[in-house]
């Protein structure tokens, strides 16, 4: 007896020892890196202590932690773009607890050399794809409006039609794309799609593409993925011009300021496209004959002035932003169906405020946000005009969208493990419509929709034992509640969203990683869904939700070689059950049906940089496979119309000194144009070139860029009988300078 109890002791005494090293070996150093002037957490910031070749990131929240030190005394060094480093030296280190080191960096103003990146993969970091444009890949891209810079991401397509530009992600349809706008929803309520040439890129900062169903992180309407737009924040006192002409009577100029004054920061802008649009376009009539005219009707014109504003007060900080855009287009129609007397207006006013305060380990905000649209849609023509121009009857309506939007964000960092968040959003859309020719006649009415959201995410990481350095454990969970009222019926939907992602990866400089995930995502019908009522067009008040059941799973490798070599391939699945689409039906009504899809595909990637990041390549292929399961003899197993089976991208980039130059090439497969696959639409081949260069003249960044567009001339179409335009040039001039009178807070 006593021998075991001096055996039991023995192995007690191990166990804490073990236990007790164990729990001293696992955080060392950890601390919070800062903005000195706004108190924000940077994202990114590098931590070395020096000597040892040990170091680190930091995290979304600034925390970042260094494991596995020796007791003693250390200097550590924080570093990040555009702030000078800092150094803090006597850190001693001991075996009772983990030392506190906080970092507050001073914002200073570098010029770096021109380095072109259209999208950044951040594999490391998230097990879903993410795609990142910055507003550094925006101006060299010389793009005009959000469709454009979208074209070269893998997997995202772009549909034009009438002058207006929608996206497709991995096969979706573009009223399952969810578009943000620094968290304010832009899908119109009444169709669900978004305008992309309705957002100018001049106020934006950071464009986000998720791929694969997001309902869990987003809410309701993301079965494709999400476009997350955010907009510049006040930075060091700087003016800059912008300038641009083109083909078919193209002009764009864009000023904004921004700056600071002590704690007050500011970011001002104001952008006016415009374009008369009436290019060359030529077609076939049925006998054979091929008939050259102008595009008329094609023009546009849009104005946008934006105002964000920020207040910094000890741990808290406040801020103010507005938005007001206004657009006139002209609504050309469609080969055999010409309108040149219809037009589209849009007037969008956006008001938003948020609070954020941030603790060690916590950080709340809450944002409140208020969104007045009006869109009007008018088809007039005098009695006169040839019989050509009256095949589409005419049309005059307005709609008036107002929506109020509260959300409330608190993230909890979890030392050592992760970031824990969860919160609550809420949306109040109140919608108006009337016919202008029958003001009697509502072809919607008055509709309500009440969307309470209540989510949970959580980052978990963790060292993973077997062939892998470390793991990052993704969980979501998301519930809806969402009721949309009409005088003639009501809709209301109850909706769970889970999600699950999975990374694990190996290595520092030469890295492999995989990463899963799998999750479920819904989409209520819109309002034209349910209760549109016109003249052979008519709504279904008793439609389905669009739910889906998504995984992804995929490889990425990043080698040093001669450079940086990235190469990733990724497989995804998405099943669509009561996909929602429109078909003419009995006594030749045009009406929603439900109906169930499998899109499955991969997308292949391959890019390699220099070393001194001079000279840079880019291939991504996308292969789809977009199958209607519908159950119908003449649909099933039949492809989704307008849904390519394949898309290649190519990207050269080189930057040498104050020289730029970008060469974009898309070669896009056939798709069908019915869901018979009866009639099908020839695939197409387009290569843009951007040349231009940067010089430093007077204390004054300039860059000039030289474009074009469609450099082969090629005759294409991405909507049937929707032409596009030829060969189009642009010269775009930027001149950007610092001011002096920068007050910032001591």
């Amino acid at each position: 007896m006593k021998q075991l109890i001096h055996l039991s002791r023995i192995a007690l005494l191990i166990l804490l020892t073990f236990t007790s090293g164990w729990c001293q070996s696992v955080v060392k150093i950890t601390g919070v890196v800062r903005d000195r002037t706004t108190h924000k957490p940077l994202y990114g910031a590098n931590i070395v202590v020096e000597g040892t070749g040990l170091g680190t990131s930091s995290d979304e929240c600034g925390r970042w932690v260094i494991e596995n030190l020796f007791v003693g005394e250390y200097t550590i060094t924080a570093s990040y773009i555009g702030y000078e480093s800092q150094t803090k030296s006597g850190v001693k280190v001991g075996l009772d607890r983990p030392v506190e080191v906080d970092f507050d960096l001073q914002p200073k103003v570098i010029n770096l050399p021109c380095i072109t990146v259209i999208g950044s993969r951040i594999p490391e970091e998230q097990p879903t794809s993410v795609v990142i444009i910055t507003a550094k890949d925006i101006e060299q891209s010389n793009a005009q409006n959000l469709g454009e810079i979208l074209q070269q991401v893998p997997g995202v397509e772009i549909q034009e039609k009438d002058g207006e530009k929608t996206v497709s992600i991995r096969g979706s349809r573009p009223n399952q794309v969810l578009v943000l706008l620094d968290g304010i929803k832009l899908n119109d309520a009444l169709i669900g799609e978004v305008d992309l040439t309705n957002i100018p890129l001049r106020m934006v900062e950071r464009i986000e593409v998720i791929k694969g169903g997001s309902s869990a992180r987003f809410g309701a309407g993301a079965i494709g993925g999400v476009i997350n737009i955010l907009t510049r924040k006040p930075s060091q006192s700087q003016i800059t011009l912008q300038g641009e002409v083109g083909a078919y009577g193209t002009t764009n100029w864009a000023p904004t300021f921004s700056g600071s004054l002590k704690r007050l920061g500011y970011f001002v802008s104001f952008e006016q496209q415009k374009s008369e649009g009436d290019y060359p376009y030529s077609y076939e009539r049925p006998d054979g004959t091929t008939i050259k005219e102008d595009r008329i009707n094609a023009d546009f014109f849009s104005n946008c002035g934006f105002g964000k504003f920020s207040y910094q007060w000890g741990s808290y900080e406040f801020e103010l932003h507005g938005y007001r855009f206004r657009s006139e287009r002209g609504l050309p129609g469609l080969i055999f169906g010409l309108t040149p007397y219809a037009r589209a207006k849009t007037d969008r006013n956006i008001l938003g405020g948020h609070c954020g305060a941030h603790w060690r380990r916590v950080q709340a905000d809450i944002h409140l946000s208020y969104h007045r649209s009006t869109t009007e849609y008018r088809h007039i023509y005098p009695p006169d005009v040839p019989l050509r121009y009256r095949t589409v009857p005419r049309y005059h309506s307005k709609s008036w969208l107002t929506d109020y939007q509260l959300r409330f964000t608190t993230q909890v960092f979890l030392q050592g493990l992760g970031t824990l968040r969860f919160g609550y959003e809420g949306n109040w859309t109140h919608y108006t419509d009337e016919d202008l020719i029958q003001p009697s006649n509502e072809p919607i009415g008055e509709t309500r929709d009440y969307t309470h959201g209540i989510w949970l995410y959580d980052e978990l990481k963790f060292p993973f034992p077997i062939g892998f350095k470390q793991g990052l454990l993704t969980s979501a969970l998301r519930y809806d509640r969402i009721r949309i009222k009409n005088k003639e019926a009501s809709e209301y939907e109850r909706q769970w969203s889970p999600k699950l992602g999975l990374l694990l990866w190996r290595g520092k400089l030469n890295r492999i990683g995989l990463k899963a995930n799998l999750g479920r995502s819904f989409r209520p019908p819109t309002f034209a869904d349910l209760f549109y009522q016109e003249y052979r067009v008519k709504g279904k008040p008793d439609l389905k939700p669009e739910k889906s059941f998504s995984f992804e799973l995929g490889v990425s490798i990043k080698w040093h070689i001669w450079g940086e070599l990235q190469a990733e391939l990724t497989h995804f699945y998405n099943k669509v059950d009561d996909l929602i689409i429109w078909r003419l039906g009995s006594f030749a009504t045009f009406s929603p049906f439900n109906t169930n899809a499998e899109i499955s595909g991969e997308e292949y990637e391959l890019s390699w940089q220099s070393p001194d990041e001079i000279f840079g390549l880019r291939w991504s292929r996308t292969h789809l496979k977009p199958i209607n399961k519908s159950g119908e003899r003449t649909t099933h197993n039949r492809d989704l119309p307008y849904r390519l089976r394949r898309s290649v991208r190519i990207g050269v980039d080189l930057n040498y000194r104050i020289f730029q130059l970008q060469y974009r090439r898309r070669l896009i497969g056939e798709r069908f144009v019915t869901e018979a696959n009866t009639v099908e639409m020839p695939g197409y081949e387009v290569d843009d070139l951007t040349v231009g260069v940067k010089p430093r003249i007077k204390g004054v960044d300039v860059q000039i860029r030289g474009s074009i567009y469609n450099l082969r001339n090629v005759k294409y179409q991405i909507m049937e009988r929707a032409p596009l335009p030829p060969r189009e040039w642009r010269i775009g001039l930027t001149l950007k300078r610092a001011l002096k009178w920068d007050y910032r807070a001591e």
